[in-house]
């Protein structure tokens, strides 16, 4: 799928003072389109071989293979660039991945720029041109609605408007219709996570302080009990419209995928639309396919 996303952050280092070989300033977490990116500078450069220069590297935070040209400018105190690098195209396939951008400037000069100003900033420009993913498949073709399956006499129940042993009434713009619980919630799923759900208090609960503060409350449990509140915290926002909650429980459980769990969390993923979760437990499993048949 090809897009036309673009970002840019900043990496300001203002830390006076001499730099030795390996030693590096790195920039906060930030997203250019769904992924979150990092900046690593080596005023000296990270080991003996690099030693002398100092460059600057792109690191991918999170699990998804993306395409993407990036490019680095050195700014000026009036935030434009005095020194700008020729664009460049990588791939990453996985996260963690860096790109390197390599003779970035003479350390001397890096340090020499750093104590005359005060600081340095080095601005990093990302355009994300593909993401890949090589698990995908055919679109399948759209699901043709099946015929009404249901026997006449239950159709009877509602004739009329009475409802015979009815156990919920609704209430509509003044008209009130009844109903049975067991029959709605077989014919929907909503119905059914209405009248019968059990979403425990801790889900509840962290799922009210989402709602006021935009965040996740820190969850007190061990790491077993946190993944189960996460996914039970998925199905919450699935149910409720949560966009950016499910977005942001999607992404944590993508790091705790083992054999133990890739199975249903995979069954979670592609039940409530999770892409980050189904992509690591795909690649996951992959993984482990492949080592079985090596040995």
């Amino acid at each position: 799928m090809a897009t036309t996303e673009t970002g840019s952050h900043v990496l300001e280092v203002e830390r006076p003072g001499s730099f030795a070989v390996g030693d590096s300033i790195t920039s906060g977490e930030f997203f250019v389109g769904w992924h979150r990116w990092r900046m690593v500078c080596y005023p000296c450069g990270e080991n003996k071989e690099q030693a002398g220069r100092a460059y600057i590297s792109l690191n991918l935070q999170s699990f998804c293979d993306v395409k993407v040209r990036y490019s680095f400018a050195l700014l000026g105190h009036d935030g434009e660039p005095v020194r700008s690098y020729k664009d460049n195209e990588h791939t990453f396939l996985d996260a963690d991945e860096l790109a390197y951008y390599y003779d970035l400037i003479k350390s001397k000069d890096f340090e020499s720029h750093l104590k005359k100003h005060g600081s340095f900033r080095i601005r990093c420009d990302i355009t994300i041109l593909e993401e890949i993913d090589p698990f995908a498949t055919v679109p399948l073709n759209p699901a043709v609605p099946q015929p009404p399956d249901q026997q006449p006499h239950l159709g009877n129940l509602l004739a009329g408007g009475k409802v015979g042993g009815g156990d919920v009434t609704f209430a509509v713009a003044g008209e009130t219709f009844a109903a049975h619980k067991c029959i709605l919630a077989s014919r929907s799923p909503v119905f059914k996570d209405q009248f019968f759900g059990d979403m425990e208090p801790n889900v509840f609960k962290a799922l009210l302080h989402f709602i006021y503060t935009d965040s996740l409350p820190k969850i007190k449990q061990d790491s077993k009990k946190k993944i189960q509140t996460l996914r039970r915290l998925i199905v919450a926002a699935d149910r409720y419209g949560m966009e950016r909650l499910k977005l942001i429980c999607d992404d944590a459980l993508s790091y705790h995928v083992d054999a133990s769990t890739a199975v249903t969390a995979l069954q979670l993923a592609e039940k409530h639309g999770c892409p980050r979760l189904k992509h690591a437990c795909i690649k996951f499993l992959r993984n482990l396919l492949l080592d079985s048949v090596a040995l």
